[in-house]
């Protein structure tokens, strides 16, 4: 888990991830692996890459037991080699509540192996 805080510019802690994500653009979909998640955002690795200030559908395929979580809207913000970080425009607050209780299970399964 990588949760940056302090001097960082982040307004949200990021967790380090990897489970598949689903991006829908206007024509394309893309599949890849969620990175550096967190209630705003995340990068995602991928053999293709959409083009900046682009914007999709997002399904996060979170190892929780449940449907993918669906991110109604998010935008394109940057993309470098292999990733691109997205950025969470539209989603509800059950989504919204289901991501921050699967942060509280990686917090807690941190602190359980220190």
């Amino acid at each position: 888990m990588e949760n940056q805080q302090g001097g960082s510019r982040r307004k949200e802690a990021r967790y380090a991830t990897s489970f598949p994500v689903h991006v829908f653009g206007d024509a394309t979909i893309i599949e890849g692996q969620a990175k550096d998640l967190s209630t705003l955002g995340c990068a995602i690795e991928a053999g293709e890459l959409p083009p900046p200030q682009s914007y999709g559908r997002l399904e996060l395929s979170i190892p929780d037991g449940e449907p993918p979580l669906e991110i109604q809207l998010a935008a394109v913000r940057w993309s470098h080699e292999r990733f691109f970080g997205v950025e969470f425009i539209a989603f509800g607050d059950t989504q919204r509540t289901r991501l921050r209780k699967y942060f509280a299970a990686l917090d807690a399964s941190a602190k359980q192996s220190a």
